[in-house]
């Protein structure tokens, strides 16, 4: 799940993440859930807060299933 969210961010704002947040740690939820709060993707509050799920240090906090990751997003993504 880690991997998806990582790659959905960098495919949403072009750029890799680890170059939008270089100094980022266990925070690295809190901070990706900001960025997607104030940017203009079109993103529900549902799949902004499941990307920052996935991106949970535990990962036993991250979604359990790819297809629980990716529903909500694919509604939001696909119009």
């Amino acid at each position: 799940m880690f991997s998806l969210a990582k790659v959905l961010m960098e495919m949403l704002g072009g750029v890799r993440l680890s170059q939008r947040l270089p100094n980022v740690a266990l925070d690295l939820p809190r901070r990706v859930l900001e960025i997607l709060e104030g940017s203009e993707f079109p993103l529900s509050q549902e799949s902004k807060e499941m990307v920052a799920r996935a991106l949970e240090f535990d990962p036993s906090s991250r979604p359990r299933r790819a297809s629980e990751f990716a529903g909500p997003i694919v509604r939001d993504l696909s119009g």
